[in-house]
């Protein structure tokens, strides 16, 4: 009897295990595009698929790439969900970036070009799609740099074409905010 109680406790454990490697593994499916669920619901501004994803399982880093002959027509296969959120107009992008970094998304992680998601927020820090007033878009966007360094990002850090994200911030208040975090930490 004590055999069979084992045998089917291991029987259940092992249908869990397998029930959760099978919901990482949708969880985790890409399309052609090498993006995930969770890199669409960012891209699509859906917060609350986000909090859904990452509830479920969703690797908030990305899930590991191997090189290979789709490394050189798209830089997705090594873009995190947290760089697709910086890249969003910075007034979206706060509540996104707050919940992946609340689920330890990787500020350090650079996509294929050596950018981190502070580059890319600082790249997207004029933008005003959607519209907006000026004034109110340059506050987002030193917002969303903040937001950035407060978790770690290093202001430092350059890309494979030697430019920090100060080189690529179109705002001149979000360039000054990583300016000072460099002299800060320099």
């Amino acid at each position: 009897m004590a055999a069979i109680t084992a045998l089917l406790r291991a029987a259940a454990a092992e249908e869990e295990r397998a029930s959760r490697a099978a919901k990482e593994a949708y969880v985790e499916l890409r399309d052609r595009w090498h993006r995930t669920a969770l890199h669409w619901a960012v891209v699509n501004m859906e917060e609350a698929a986000v909090e859904a994803l990452i509830i479920g399982g969703a690797a908030v880093n990305g899930v590991p790439m191997p090189v290979g002959k789709h490394m050189k027509q798209t830089s997705l296969p090594l873009e995190a969900p947290l760089h697709s959120a910086a890249r969003l107009p910075p007034q979206r992008a706060v509540p996104l970036l707050r919940l992946l970094l609340q689920a330890q998304a990787d500020v350090a992680r650079t996509d294929q070009f050596g950018q981190t998601a502070l580059h890319c927020a600082a790249a997207a820090s004029g933008s005003s799609e959607g519209g907006g007033d000026p004034a109110e878009v340059e506050a987002a966007s030193t917002a969303v740099v903040a937001l950035l360094l407060q978790a770690g990002a290093d202001p430092s850090h350059t890309d494979s074409n030697g430019k920090s994200a100060a080189d690529l911030a179109s705002h001149t208040l979000a360039a000054r905010a990583i300016r000072d975090a460099e002299g800060a930490r320099g």
